[in-house]
């Protein structure tokens, strides 16, 4: 800053810069712009704005609440989403529709049923009876709207509010339904996983009611992705990877050397040292005599 020099030649400046009768007549201009051009440089909050330091909070996200409503009604909410309830007498009270047989939760199929231990099936059960609890929770929405049927057929709103209840339960009951198949795939073989996708159906049984089919499309597939494997040549490693194996000719497939991996003779064989392998036979040396009267 003391290195900076400015000097500003009066006669450039207009004379609306400078108005008479401001605070800047009668002054040094000189001394006066050296000064705004040092604040300019090295003082922020000469020409700041006065609300620049305030940076508004980002929008944090939270479920937005919607109106309030009665005290008694939200009371209610409340202890009955933080408390356990005694609920035995609503359980005998609301009975499901015959017609609505998919909201009562999906029995587990005999054939997969029985192949589970006891663990997997206390697992199972769990996830049961929250679907019960849920299940009596359409019967008074449906009683609901069964006796202001006609109220209903003329106020689009309840209508809509009744549909939307009765979209989220199910939901709940779908979503349990999936989460019950993903916790018994562990046990279950490999091949047959599909049976657990999303994309099966799902109706009174859990797997759906053709099982059977399911099981040969899950068999079919598997073997198909093994003949595959196998026709193009490519082995599988133990960490899932494709590659080709080559042999010592040049063509696909591993060919042993018949030597090879036997470190010991075959039944029939005499044993041989190495040493004796390696070397070929001697033979044995001939030595011819002559006898005294010529005769070999």
């Amino acid at each position: 800053m003391p290195n900076i020099h400015v000097e500003v030649n009066p006669d450039d400046i207009s004379d609306y810069e400078y108005p008479e009768g401001t605070q800047y007549d009668n002054v040094n201009t000189n001394t006066d712009v050296n000064k705004q051009f040092s604040n300019a440089l090295f003082n922020d909050s000469c020409n700041s704005d006065p609300d620049d330091g305030v940076w508004e909070l980002p929008k944090l996200k939270i479920p937005e609440k919607g109106k309030a409503v009665s005290d008694t009604l939200a009371k209610l909410i409340n202890v009955s989403c933080t408390q356990q309830c005694d609920i035995d007498s609503l359980l005998a009270k609301y009975k499901i529709p015959e017609n609505c047989e998919m909201v009562n939760p999906p029995l587990v199929n005999q054939e997969i049923w029985k192949i589970l231990d006891k663990k997997a099936h206390g697992q199972d059960k769990i996830l049961v009876d929250i679907q019960n609890l849920a299940a009596i929770g359409f019967a008074p929405i449906i009683r609901l709207a069964e006796v202001f049927k006609g109220q209903i057929s003329c106020n689009s709103e309840v209508k809509s509010l009744l549909s939307d209840a009765l979209t989220v339960l199910g939901q709940i009951q779908y979503n349990l339904s999936v989460q019950r198949r993903y916790m018994i795939r562990p046990a279950l073989k490999r091949k047959y996983a599909a049976l657990c996708h999303m994309s099966m159906p799902i109706t009174t049984k859990l797997f759906g009611d053709d099982i059977s089919k399911e099981v040969k499309n899950c068999e079919s597939f598997a073997y198909l992705c093994r003949d595959s494997v196998r026709g193009t040549g490519f082995v599988r490693s133990s960490n899932r990877s494709r590659f080709p194996r080559r042999s010592y000719g040049g063509s696909y497939g591993y060919q042993a050397h018949p030597s090879r991996y036997q470190p010991y003779p075959q039944r029939g064989q005499q044993y041989r040292p190495y040493s004796a392998r390696s070397r070929p036979a001697r033979k044995a040396p001939v030595a011819t005599v002559t006898a005294p009267n010529g005769q070999e």
